[in-house]
């Protein structure tokens, strides 16, 4: 029994739990903010953030109506383009065009449309209200710096677009008998440039009948089915009441009807001036229905040497050289400057027969033509040209 007791009292307090006293809390004073701890929450507030971030730059978008600076007419058909995305569109009837889905940035947008100055505008995305700021010029574009308003509720950007105005070339006209622009000449002229002279000549090096036959009011016509002369009627009337000049003065007289346009090379033509109407005060009763005035090149600073071949299926050949320059330059007390062109040709065509019936589409005909001129210019006011033309031709 002692023992049992001793061992109680050893061993019971050893097994007996211990309890620690909770602190007592002080209550929360409503004065005090409560500090959260900052990485948990800081990175969910950034992730709820850019959420939102990239829910809203879905929502961006721009619009854009396009009106005739003149007229106020809204423009069909004008192309939107923004330079980053190398994306673009096209108005619809009403001159409206619309982004959407853009994130936030500056875009360069350029407005076109066919016979308008091309703008270029940079726009801040998202738009704010601040307007618009000034403009500058840019390699023939308009450069609007920032352009900036609420796509959401405001109406779309008013783009007002000019008219391109194009510089056209100065024909000056001699068939009048004194050189003016074609804008300042009573009567109706029709100039044929050297550009189109080349072109039509690079595909009928031998005459210039397709050069005339494609001008309006101009038939030519096949007046000989041996020889394949041809001739050409203005506003319908016969061709003997037209007239055909070179340099202003009568080519071929008298014998027009049957040596005409055949035998004329357009190698050293600069300008074809046709006149529709009569012309009988200037020119005499053979210009009744109109005439056609061929200008031939004049020396230039720079020489000039062109040699031009061609061959054909039909056993056809041709060879043109056209040379020209100045050979004394004006100089003080020296006098006029003195020029000179020189022209030869050689055109030569046998007879063929496609279809093999004994009759031939083109007849036999070989041509040699040399026109030398010489130009010397005493004073601003006084030019004196001397010149002559050969022409021999076997058909």
């Amino acid at each position: 029994m002692i023992l049992l007791s001793l061992f109680s009292l050893i061993f019971i307090p050893l097994l007996t739990p211990t309890f620690t006293p909770a602190p007592i809390l002080s209550p929360i004073n409503p004065t005090h903010e409560l500090t959260l701890p900052s990485t948990l929450p800081s990175t969910l507030t950034e992730t709820r953030y850019q959420g939102a971030s990239m829910a809203r730059q879905e929502e961006y978008q721009v619009s854009f109506i396009l009106l005739d600076d003149e007229s106020d007419e809204a423009l069909f058909g004008a192309t939107v383009y923004i330079e980053e995305l190398e994306n673009g569109t096209t108005t619809d009837e009403n001159g409206l065009a619309r982004f959407e889905n853009l994130p936030p940035a500056a875009y360069t947008f350029i407005f076109r449309h066919v016979g308008y100055e091309p703008i270029t505008r940079t726009i801040e995305i998202p738009l704010t209200s601040t307007g618009t700021s000034g403009t500058t010029q840019d390699s023939g574009t308009t450069q609007d710096s920032s352009t900036t308003q609420d796509s959401r509720t405001e109406p779309p950007l008013e783009i007002r677009m000019e008219h391109e105005h194009g510089h056209l070339e100065e024909i000056t006209v001699s068939t009048t008998r004194t050189t003016r622009t074609i804008q300042d000449t009573p009567t109706r002229i029709i100039a044929i440039t050297a550009e189109e002279i080349g072109e039509k000549g690079n595909m009928r090096p031998g005459d210039i009948r397709m050069l005339l036959a494609e001008s309006t009011g101009i038939q030519v016509q096949q007046t000989s089915a041996v020889t394949g002369s041809s001739n050409f009627r203005i506003q319908g009337l016969d061709g003997r009441y037209t007239q055909l000049l070179k340099d202003g003065f009568p080519l071929y007289s008298g014998f027009s009807g049957g040596l005409s346009i055949m035998q004329i090379p357009p190698l050293d033509l600069q300008q074809v001036e046709v006149v529709k109407g009569a012309n009988s005060t200037l020119y005499g009763g053979g210009a009744i229905a109109g005439l056609v005035n061929l200008i031939t090149k004049r020396p230039q600073k720079k020489h000039e040497l062109s040699i031009f071949t061609n061959l054909s299926s039909s056993n056809g050949a041709d060879l043109s050289v056209f040379s020209s320059g100045l050979m004394r330059e004006p100089s003080g007390n020296r006098g006029g400057q003195l020029g000179y062109t020189m022209f030869t040709a050689y055109n030569q065509s046998e007879a063929y027969d496609p279809s093999d019936q004994g009759f031939s589409a083109v007849p036999e005909v070989e041509r040699l033509t040399w026109n030398p001129k010489v130009f010397w210019t005493p004073g601003a006011d006084t030019e004196i040209m001397a010149g002559g033309q050969l022409s021999v031709e076997r058909r």
